[in-house]
């Protein structure tokens, strides 16, 4: 990405949202007012833009200290579609 953080930064911020056995949402509304009132909403806005930037994400294996080896993610797709269709 174009600040050089992997997505497990992301992950990982966005793990600390309703985390603990005790926390329970009653209905998806109160699930997404909670969740865009914390503060993961800004880490999920912001990786979402990753995925629909051109050229802002990239596989690049552990062991590789090559830029070479990098592969672009598909983000370029207009209109976004997400996820894929089943045949």
């Amino acid at each position: 990405m174009p600040d050089n953080k992997s997505t497990s930064f992301y992950a990982n911020e966005l793990n600390k949202f309703a985390t603990g056995s005790e926390t329970t949402f009653n209905t998806p509304l109160t699930f997404a007012k909670e969740f865009i009132a914390s503060p993961q909403y800004s880490f999920a806005k912001e990786m979402f833009g990753y995925c629909i930037t051109p050229k802002d994400l990239i596989f690049k294996p552990s062991v590789s200290d090559n830029d070479e080896d990098i592969t672009f993610l598909e983000t370029s797709l207009k209109p976004f579609l997400p996820g894929t269709k089943k045949k």
